[in-house]
């Protein structure tokens, strides 16, 4: 989520649909907004799920898909590929669900440091991902002006396939019933 909202989303309105910043803005704060309302549609279906993970691995999963989407299409249209956008920012609000998870499998005496590494782990997780996809959109010459629609499609599918491989681990992940009281 962060690797594509909060870094190459503006880059990529830019290179590919030729937006101004100010167009870039909106849709990134439509990107923003389309988080806040994925996480009030992941906390309503978190009441109904009895165990957590699988919620959280079919987020995973239809994230991947809508990136695999993202970086198979050749040169989508401006409102495709917002569309896909906006989907992928709501749909990804499923990693605020992780934070619970973690919370929920975590004995007491270990929910201070286990919450805390957890978090480090996440954003060491988002350097080491963003630094790997900007090797990706490195890789292409863009010394004379825009990186090029495939560099952008590369990196979707880095993500992508990120996710399906995290998704799987995660399946095998212990998992607690949600105490609803």
């Amino acid at each position: 989520m962060l690797t594509v909202v909060g870094l190459w989303g503006g880059p990529y309105l830019a290179d590919v649909h030729k937006l101004d910043g100010v167009a870039r803005g909106n849709i990134l704060l439509a990107l923003n907004l389309a988080v806040l309302v994925g996480v009030l549609i992941y906390g309503r279906l978190d009441r109904y799920f009895v165990k957590r993970k699988w919620l959280i691995v079919a987020g995973a999963i239809s994230t991947a898909v809508i990136l695999g989407l993202l970086a198979v299409l050749e040169q989508p249209n401006f409102w495709m590929a917002t569309t896909l956008l906006i989907l992928f920012a709501a749909v990804g609000s499923y990693v605020m669900l992780n934070h619970a998870f973690a919370r929920s499998v975590l004995p007491d005496h270990l929910i201070g440091r286990g919450l805390t590494f957890q978090n480090l782990a996440v954003f060491l997780g988002v350097a080491a991902i963003q630094s790997a996809s900007g090797l990706i959109i490195g890789g292409w010459d863009a010394s004379n002006g825009p990186s090029p629609e495939i560099a952008y499609r590369w990196i979707f599918t880095f993500l992508a396939a990120l996710l399906v491989v995290a998704a799987a681990i995660f399946s095998f992940a212990k998992d607690s019933v949600v105490d609803r009281n």
